[in-house]
């Protein structure tokens, strides 16, 4: 345990310049709201308080790399971010490649509006927006939220019991996505997308899949469905990529990238 605490730490000192802002809110000697992080590269972030957690989870506990062998993160050039939220993963791979372009999909409002607002504390960045979700199926889909959020974790093209309130977002396919953005390779795609992911990928073609040399995404079980790590782990092996999962019931982080030919 002790272990981990000083290695998320040091993921702290690494990838932020004012790293010590994080203790100071953390033992309530700053109440800030929202939290301003710099990172190493210059870039700067709004953190709500009720995201610190998503903040931990990809500075410091490095969730969407920490999966890959190191060899694989080399020349990481073209990012597409899949549910990118308030869009800390997208400024975390700016940090972590400053030579890469990220193109980043978020189709529910409020949290766009908190994607908005990262591109505009950081001008001339290759960093780009677009307001649409990512799926099987192109053209308006109805997408699902709780409506007592201002912004969401969890907002999803999938309906539950929490997610009650519906509304229509636009959806590209990856196909889509990738001629639309002229992405011949896309080194690492980044997915977090609430149970849509399985639509997503089962409904790609080869030609588009061949695309893709690393994925890092969130798998959730879809119960109704039958739809769980296994499903998405045997298809994607079948299609010539190596895995590495971990987690455990109906929530798992799972890394892939390009076996030996």
């Amino acid at each position: 345990m002790l272990g981990k605490e000083f290695k998320r730490y040091h993921n702290l000192y690494r990838n932020i310049a004012n790293w010590y802002v994080y203790p100071l809110h953390k033992f309530g000697l700053q109440d800030d709201n929202p939290i301003v992080f710099e990172t190493r590269q210059g870039y700067s972030m709004e953190v709500p308080r009720p995201l610190i957690r998503e903040f931990k989870e990809i500075f410091m506990t490095e969730a969407y790399l920490k999966g890959f062998p190191i060899f694989e993160l080399d020349s990481v050039k073209t990012v597409v971010d899949i549910g990118a939220n308030a869009g800390f993963f997208s400024l975390f791979s700016l940090t972590r490649f400053p030579n890469a372009r990220v193109i980043s999909f978020e189709p529910f409002p409020p949290n766009f509006r908190l994607l908005q607002k990262q591109r505009s504390r950081n001008p001339g960045r290759n960093f780009k927006l677009v307001q649409m979700a990512v799926s099987g199926t192109p053209g308006t889909l109805r997408f699902y939220s709780n409506e007592s959020d201002d912004f969401s974790t969890s907002a999803s093209l999938v309906p539950n019991d929490e997610r009650h309130v519906a509304l229509n977002v636009e959806s590209i396919t990856l196909e889509g996505l990738f001629n639309a953005h002229q992405i011949k390779e896309c080194d690492l795609l980044k997915m977090d997308s609430e149970g849509a992911e399985y639509e997503t990928f089962l409904q790609s073609s080869d030609e588009t899949l061949s695309r893709i040399k690393r994925i890092c995404m969130e798998v959730h079980h879809v119960k109704e469905k039958n739809q769980d790590i296994g499903t998405i782990v045997s298809f994607l092996h079948r299609k010539g990529f190596e895995t590495r999962s971990e987690g455990n019931g109906p929530l798992w982080m799972l890394w892939a990238w390009r076996g030996a030919s």
